[in-house]
């Protein structure tokens, strides 16, 4: 059981939980009132339903936090010391990232699916834990505090303090390692550059934005990258949250009804039903079809897109376009039937 020392202690920590808390809440309430005007039912549909369901994917289980952690062994170290810390000093009222940390492996140990940014869950209270650890180091130092080294509890803390600067040392000494990967995966540098069919499709975004209100579609960083508004109920759609039952069919078509978008575009039909396919069959041309990546691609797309747009028909020309991606999907872009009878 915890105990506080004070009463002051106690009140302390309780303020501090609750501004926590208070802060969380206040984050959430200005999302629904930006992003969604107060509609909660929205916000439940959007946010929280389609995350509450559990489905098996291949591949997408702890071990995709663990390779995280594994790379961040030396913050992950860090928190480690910081837990320790508290544990000895007996800092309860800074314990909550611990609980966080703990609370949240516990979960991520029995959830599936877990994607790449479950990561977050994890990331924060370790960086949080870990500050602490490197906080009190120094808070140490320019205190100058006097060991005895006869004294058994004191070697320990000689002992902690050396791990702890080892670890800081190794943590500053990897972040331009760090900074380097970082760019390389978001496709600074060179790897990893987006395909002709994928410059193809914003191209023709561009040039239909100007009849074009809403888009609908699977694959939002065109749109996104278009700057076109895509319809909020019909915003997420995943491996957790699609239109293939009759009733999420039903819903779907509804608000292409209500909506009229003159865009869609498709790329995973999988997560399409019939009924859903031919309403857009019946009421949208298709003006584009190609093989793009199936996964998200890189953010240089999005750079200063003339520039670049322009750049990729130059390294056409010179047949020097290549994408690390083998496996490929069908992209359909639609155009509403009666804008495209008028053009």
């Amino acid at each position: 059981m915890v105990k506080f020392k004070s009463k002051k202690g106690l009140n302390y920590f309780l303020f501090t939980l609750l501004l926590w808390f208070g802060s969380l809440s206040a984050v959430y309430l200005a999302i629904v009132i930006i992003f969604f005007h107060l509609d909660f039912r929205m916000f439940i549909q959007q946010l929280f339903q389609p995350h509450l369901k559990q489905i098996i994917v291949p591949g997408n289980d702890f071990s995709t936090i663990w390779r995280m952690i594994l790379t961040d062994y030396d913050i992950a170290l860090l928190a480690l010391m910081g837990i320790i810390l508290l544990i000895k000093q007996k800092k309860w009222q800074f314990f909550f990232p611990a609980l966080w940390l703990v609370t949240a492996l516990g979960i991520l140990l029995k959830w599936q699916p877990i994607w790449d940014h479950y990561y977050l869950l994890i990331s924060i209270p370790i960086c949080w834990l870990a500050a602490i650890s490197f906080s009190q180091f120094f808070a140490d130092i320019r205190r100058n505090k006097k060991i005895q080294k006869t004294n058994k509890s004191k070697k320990a803390d000689i002992f902690l303090r050396w791990i702890t600067a080892v670890l800081i040392i190794v943590t500053i000494a990897r972040l331009p390692l760090k900074c380097y990967r970082t760019a390389q995966n978001i496709g600074i540098g060179g790897r990893g550059r987006a395909t002709p069919g994928e410059y193809a499709v914003v191209n023709l975004l561009w040039e239909h934005k100007k009849h074009a209100h809403w888009i609908f579609t699977d694959r939002p960083i065109f749109a996104f990258c278009a700057d076109i508004l895509i319809i909020p109920e019909l915003l997420i759609i995943s491996e957790k949250r699609n239109f293939a039952t009759p009733e999420a069919q039903n819903y779907c078509i509804n608000k292409l009804q209500k909506y009229k978008p003159e865009l869609i575009l498709l790329n995973d039909l999988k997560y399409f039903g019939p009924k859903v396919l031919s309403y857009i069959e019946e009421n949208y041309t298709n003006i584009y079809q190609d093989k793009i990546p199936p996964s998200g691609w890189h953010s240089e797309i999005c750079i200063n897109y003339n520039r670049l747009f322009a750049s990729v028909r130059k390294a056409i020309r010179n047949k020097q376009f290549s994408h690390p991606a083998t496996d490929f999907t069908n992209i359909k872009l639609y155009l509403r039937k009666d804008i495209a009878g008028s053009l």
